[in-house]
């Protein structure tokens, strides 16, 4: 360790000369000095091994908790997933259904028709009676109407 040289007061010249009274006290001072910086190195060593031994025990504590939180974690995955799956597909499922018709629509497609209910002979057989007349072959004869006018119905 350098120490500076040590303020010279005027007239004090014989004080600081080897042998002398002041210099070994200076002397005693710079062991006393290096003595307590030893002590505070050997507090500083022991602090330093205890604070190493305090953060690796507490480093073993939280990694026991995390693998016992992560095992319970997956334990309650493996035993709740099948409803949350199932769940999951029903709402799936749900969602591609068509929806349900309204209640006021009416009746639905009710059974097929029966061949032999007289409503549907009439309705499925093509109306019998007079054919309609053939239209003119001549284009010249055939009647046009105007555009933007209606047929009257008489």
């Amino acid at each position: 360790m350098d120490l500076p040289p040590p303020v010279q007061e005027p007239g004090a010249d014989d004080d600081t000369a080897p042998g002398s009274a002041r210099t070994g006290e200076l002397e005693w001072r710079l062991s006393q000095l290096e003595a307590g910086l030893r002590h505070i190195d050997r507090r500083l060593d022991r602090l330093e091994e205890s604070i190493g031994r305090t953060v690796a025990q507490e480093t073993q504590a939280v990694a026991r908790d995390l693998r016992r939180t992560v095992s319970e974690l997956g334990r309650r995955l493996v035993l709740e997933l099948p409803q949350v799956l199932a769940r999951h597909r029903d709402e799936i499922i749900a969602e591609l259904r068509p929806p349900e018709p309204p209640p006021d629509a009416g009746p639905g497609p009710g059974p097929p028709p029966d061949p032999e209910d007289p409503v549907v002979e009439a309705v499925a057989a093509p109306a019998t009676g007079p054919e309609p007349a053939a239209a003119p072959a001549d284009p010249a004869k055939r009647r046009r109407r105007a555009p933007g006018r209606r047929r009257r119905d008489s």
